[in-house]
């Protein structure tokens, strides 16, 4: 065999939160927007996401579901 051939060894991918770039430890997250994080950006807030998807449509079915009751006022006498 000569040196020409560079054989390429699989370095297992280190996990980064997507947000800092800093490495993930043993416990990571993934968010709604299919994004990895750390411990300090796994909430939706703290990495400014927009995929809230679920919160969202919870919102809009309980606007229509439960539409908003207009009584009518009573006079005094």
């Amino acid at each position: 065999m000569t040196g020409d051939t560079k054989v390429e060894v699989n370095k297992s991918q280190k996990i980064k939160c997507f947000h800092c770039k800093k490495k993930c430890t043993l416990i990571n997250f993934q968010c709604g927007c299919r994004q990895t994080f750390c411990q300090i950006h796994r909430y939706p807030h703290s990495h400014n996401c927009k995929s809230c998807v679920k919160k969202e449509q919870l919102i809009k079915t309980l606007e229509t579901n439960n539409p908003k009751m207009k009584s009518a006022k009573m006079e005094a006498i």
